[in-house]
């Protein structure tokens, strides 16, 4: 079995040398979370639109564990949920 990993060459950017190297380490299939990730860091979207929800927690909670329970799991029907009577109650207080 051939243990060599694979290398690339690339012509210089800038004066500087670009090489791949395949060796493994921490690998991601999701790595464009990476840029997403600093661009938010930037532009402070998330923390933006975290200021303007008006649920508190136990209510955000409330509708992922409900549905879970009743069988709807991915939150697929939730739509079609909306005016059910059993999961359109105010759940603020028990």
């Amino acid at each position: 079995m051939d243990h060599s990993c694979l290398s690339l060459e690339f012509p210089a950017v800038g004066g500087r040398e670009v090489a791949v190297h395949f060796n493994g380490g921490e690998l991601t299939s999701d790595a464009g979370l990476m840029i997403l990730q600093h661009a938010d860091r930037q532009l402070g979207l998330l923390d933006a639109l975290a200021g303007g929800v008006k649920h508190g927690v136990r209510g955000l909670l409330a509708e992922r564990v409900f549905p879970i329970a009743a069988g709807y799991e991915d939150a697929s029907d939730l739509d079609r949920l909306r005016a059910d009577p059993a999961l359109n109650r105010d759940i603020r207080h028990p």
